[in-house]
Formats: structure tokens, sequence, C-alpha cells
């Protein structure tokens, strides 16, 4: 029964990481219950190096060096981020990653245990988040987190632009990759 289980869940992967590879214009990120990055297309991977595969998006944004702590757009990403770790495992069992990034974010980040220790943390499954640093400049966009159905346990994180401005910029962002060359972290 577990080898259908986890048939199952990699087919659910597999077709979301196509979809992902599909949608040019619209930057999506998969992501399991821990806050893994599974697969990311070449724009979100524009807007962020916290959204390449392999990268644990609640220890990019408390541990990595290079991110901004200060700020209002901090606070609310760093508030999201918490909620959604703190939403899945309220949905799951602790397990021995939940516990060691839980700990693990304790130890190191202060941020991380003052968001952490809020009563009423929990994720938005709509917002708005402001991109620094991309090379089209800040740019801000809307999100929305959705759980994928078939009760793989992973999330898609999609965002889109709020208005003229942001689209403009997004399609500069656009144009620019692609010129890139091809990434593997699509899944």
């Amino acid at each position: 029964m577990n080898e259908d289980v986890d048939l199952a869940i990699a087919r659910q992967r597999a077709l979301a990481t196509a979809h992902l590879r599909n949608w040019r214009e619209v930057p999506a990120v998969l992501l399991d219950r821990h806050l893994e990055v599974l697969a990311s297309n070449p724009l979100a991977r524009a807007l962020s190096a916290s959204f390449e595969r392999g990268v644990n998006l609640a220890r990019f944004t408390f541990l990595e060096p290079t991110v901004e702590r200060s700020g209002a757009s901090f606070t609310a990403a760093a508030t999201q981020i918490a909620g959604m770790l703190n939403d899945s495992l309220a949905l799951h069992e602790s397990d021995s990653e939940f516990r060691e990034i839980v700990g693990e974010l304790s130890a190191k980040s202060h941020t991380f245990s003052e968001v952490w220790a809020k009563d009423s943390i929990g994720a938005q499954v709509t917002g708005t988040v402001s991109f620094t640093n991309t090379r089209v400049g800040t740019l801000s966009l809307g999100y929305s987190l959705v759980r994928i159905p078939e009760d793989t346990d992973d999330y898609l994180l999609v965002f889109c632009t709020t208005d003229d401005a942001a689209q403009s910029q997004l399609d500069s962002l656009i144009a620019l990759i692609a010129h890139d060359p091809p990434s593997c972290s699509e899944g």
C-alpha cells in the first residue's frame, strides 16, 4: 500500500512540475510539507534564489546570510513562512524533519523564535510580497498558496501582478530570462 501512495505522489508531483514548465509568464513554485522546493519555473527563480530546487524556504528566509531582514516586507514574509510551516505541522504529525527544521530555526534565528511564539500564526492563502534585487528592481506581486489535491501534502505557490507597473516589470523580467541558458531546477 505504501508503494501505491508513493507512486501516486510521484505522479502528482510530475504533473505539477509539467505545469510549472509550461507557465512561462506566471512565476510558480511547488513545495512539500516541510517547505522544500520540489520544482520551480525560471520566472520564479528569477525572483529569488529561495526558489531553487532543494532549497528549504523556511531555512532560506531565516538563516540565509544574504537575506535583508529589515522592513515591513521581510516581516510579512517571515510571518507567512512561519505560518506555512505551522499550518503544515498542524495538518501532519510531527516527524524528525519538522523537529529538525523548527529546532534549528529556533536555535539560530531570534526572528523565527519571536514569530513562532505568537499564538495566532497561520499562513495566508493570498497576499502580496516584494522581491528586492531582481534584475528589474524591486517587484511587488500578489500570491496564492494552493494545496495540491489528492492529498500529496504539497503546495503550489503562484504569483501574479497586481497593477500595470508590476506587469511591466514582470514583462521585462520575462524578456530578460528568455535569453538565459536553460536550468535544471524544474524537477
